[in-house]
């Protein structure tokens, strides 16, 4: 064997080059032959349309009332998923505004009373709010979760007045024999959590008012109260 591959090397090379070729490219076009399962590319399709489409109707503004009776039972599946968008509430009637403040009330161990606010974002500089955005974007969210604002309370509560900074609570009859400006006495006996919000109000069946006609409503929701305990005797 040895003596005729010495004797003929170029023939017995194009020999075996063209007995293996056929192989190669039968092979080759084995692995590049695509997987011809049509049902599978149509799955893939439905779903993702179904997807789009459900995703899209939890995202219509809730004053299209048309289609509630689909939404409603959607938001809550998409929600129990994870996959809620929530409401759509940039336009009228009731936009998003950065007004939302949340306030405590605070009774400190002597009974004097002070209170935390949280920054108003419409006095703030363009630059603050942008640094502190996601304080902003913390403090806007807050009052939807339970949870949340249960546990911020509790946090008030150990962190003022060294952490938070607090302002004691102006009495219209003044106290002659009181401080003027007391200090806070811990432990604390109680705080109180509030969102205090203004909305704008629309009249009833007419066009929207013009900027410098609106009215707007102040309102305040009890979110958490921390009773802490008594002065001791």
């Amino acid at each position: 064997m040895l003596g005729l591959l010495e004797l003929f090397p170029n023939q017995l090379r194009d020999t075996l080059r063209q007995v293996s070729e056929p192989d190669c490219q039968e092979h080759d076009m084995q692995d590049v032959a695509p997987d011809r399962k049509p049902w599978k590319t149509w799955c893939i399709r439905i779903f993702l349309g179904a997807f789009i489409l459900a995703i899209g109707i939890d995202t219509v503004p809730s004053h299209y009332t048309a289609i509630e009776p689909i939404r409603k039972p959607l938001n809550f599946a998409l929600n129990t998923l994870g996959l809620g968008q929530g409401d759509w509430p940039l336009f009228a009637p009731n936009p998003i505004i950065n007004n939302n403040t949340i306030v405590a009330e605070i009774e400190d161990q002597k009974q004097q009373r002070f209170q935390w606010s949280s920054p108003d974002w419409s006095q703030k500089s363009v630059w603050f709010k942008f640094h502190q955005f996601r304080q902003m974007n913390y403090f806007q969210r807050l009052p939807r979760y339970p949870l949340a604002y249960e546990n911020f309370a509790n946090y008030l509560a150990q962190a003022v007045p060294n952490q938070q900074a607090v302002r004691p609570v102006l009495h219209l009859v003044a106290n002659p024999t009181g401080p003027d400006n007391p200090s806070m006495t811990k432990p604390l006996r109680q705080l109180t959590l509030s969102q205090a919000q203004f909305e704008i109000v629309l009249p009833e069946g007419e066009e929207l008012p013009q900027t410098d006609d609106i009215y707007w409503s102040y309102q305040q929701r009890l979110l958490w109260h921390l009773d802490i305990g008594s002065p001791s005797p």
